[in-house]
This record gives structure tokens, sequence and C-alpha cells, in this order.
């Protein structure tokens, strides 16, 4: 997994989910482990994906009143073509705050 391509896919498609407020990438020192945290704020939730170069993945969702975990998730993907159909869910949660 390529995480330059994750980040170019993410600041193409970041205006797809409007109720993601902001958004910041922070890249792990690759000797220690090449990985990349994208921290979202939205309506009421904060939300960090976390992706190793290795494929792995994290995704977590908190209300930010209560600090409740809303959503976790963990998995595997080989490509950035794969990310809507594995993020689908995470994002959903951010959209469906906006609209409730």
């Amino acid at each position: 997994m390529d995480l330059n391509e994750f980040v170019d896919w993410w600041e193409k498609n970041k205006k797809n989910y409007p109720s993601i407020e902001e958004s910041e990438i922070t890249f792990s020192p690759k000797e220690i482990d090449e990985s990349l945290r994208v921290e979202l704020d939205g309506i009421g939730l904060i939300g960090r994906i976390t992706l190793w170069g290795r494929g792995d993945f994290v995704l977590e969702i908190l209300d930010y009143e209560d600090a409740s975990d809303l959503y976790t998730i963990s998995g595997f993907m080989e490509s950035v073509s794969e990310i809507e159909g594995k993020f689908s869910d995470f994002f959903s949660i951010f959209e469906s705050k906006k609209a409730g």
C-alpha cells in the first residue's frame, strides 16, 4: 500500500464528505514504522484513520461530547481502489451525524 497514493486519494475525495470539517495528516518516521494518521473533526464527532504501508488499517470514531467509542474496525487493503468499499461505513457515520 503506497501511503502517498492514499494521501492523493484523500485530497481528491474529502470534498465528498462535507460533514468532515477538518482533517490533518501525520506521517510516522519511516525508520520507526511506515504509517500515517488522519485526524478528522466533524459535527460532534472526531475520527482517526491509521494506515500502515503494509496495508493494515484501523478506523475509529468517538463522540466529541462524552468521548464514547462509536465505531472501531481494523482491516487490510492492498490498494487505494479498495478505500471506498472498506471505509464506507466509517464515512457514513460522519454523514449520518450531519443529517441527524
